[in-house]
């Protein structure tokens, strides 16, 4: 939880990441919402589901921890 309200606090919501992923897959970021089946889209939205998303700062955090890297900056209370 503690988390979800420090990335909220410097600006992180559910639009910046819908927006970088339209990027990436170069579409709208509204047509990542729509409820269609064409492929493009379906993977776009498999990057923002809370499971995605669950998984990859798992993995982030263990590699982290195993290359003794911080991923918080504790001094300005954000993410470096």
């Amino acid at each position: 939880m503690e988390r979800r309200y420090r990335l909220k606090a410097i600006g992180y919501d559910f639009d910046k990441p819908v927006h970088r992923v339209a990027e990436l897959f170069q579409i709208k970021p509204s047509e990542i919402l729509l409820p269609n089946k064409q492929p493009h889209r379906v993977k776009a939205r498999r990057l923002i589901t809370q499971p995605s998303v669950s998984r990859a700062v798992q993995r982030g955090e263990k590699l982290a921890i195993e290359n003794n890297l911080y991923l918080e900056n504790e001094l300005k209370g954000q993410i470096a």
